[in-house]
């Protein structure tokens, strides 16, 4: 990431937004391959391992914001979407790319769905203990909000609705923290507290010194 950062200054490249898109030109590719079998693994997760925070640390390093503040606050102003919604949107299309192989079932392709809808069906992923990749698709699928409405399981997805649904889920995470947080005591809350403390030590009882 220096390295690139480095010849787009000599180059004269200082613009944020021409350095957004060299990012998603030469970084976001390298970031993003192979995501439509490894994504299902990162989905599931709290946090989105090490690739995302290269691309929050890039968005906070071109700004010039410190660590301390929020990626949804550094992507923002960016208008920028995290990574993991790209990554949802190719796991929505490898998913259809699924769905039409079974038309063909000589397709290799469709010999390996079939085998881990098999895994999933019977529960010898969770016997082995090791999910399969459709049963963790599918528990991504499900872990979206129950207001952003329902998804029929083998069938085609809508690219559109599944990544609408993981940018709410999204959304509401990144506010989780803020809505939570406890506000601090005013300081008129605070100074009877202090005044109470010395009335009590004022009354503490004297202990005579030995001589």
């Amino acid at each position: 990431m220096k390295n690139p950062r480095r010849r787009a200054w000599e180059l004269g490249v200082s613009l944020v937004e021409q350095q957004s898109m060299l990012f998603d030109v030469f970084v976001k590719p390298v970031l993003s391959y192979g995501c439509e079998v490894w994504g299902v693994d990162m989905l599931n997760r709290a946090d989105c391992s090490s690739v995302e925070r290269v691309h929050r640390w890039f968005c906070r390093r071109i700004q010039g914001l410190p660590r301390q503040v929020s990626s949804a606050v550094a992507l923002a102003e960016l208008g920028r979407q995290p990574l993991h919604l790209f990554w949802v949107q190719q796991l929505v299309r490898f998913w259809n790319r699924l769905q039409a192989s079974m038309a063909e079932p000589d397709r290799v392709l469709a010999w390996a769905f079939e085998d881990t809808l098999a895994l999933m069906r019977e529960g010898t992923d969770l016997a082995a203990g090791s999910p399969c990749w459709c049963r963790r698709w599918q528990q991504f699928l499900l872990s979206a909000p129950t207001d952003s409405g329902t998804i029929v399981w083998l069938t085609e997805l809508d690219e559109k609705t599944v990544v609408e649904r993981a940018a709410a889920a999204y959304l509401r995470q990144s506010l989780e923290p803020a809505l939570t947080k406890p506000e601090p005591e005013s300081s008129s809350q605070q100074q009877p507290v202090a005044a109470s403390n010395i009335s009590q030590q004022q009354h503490l009882p004297v202990t005579p010194s030995l001589t």
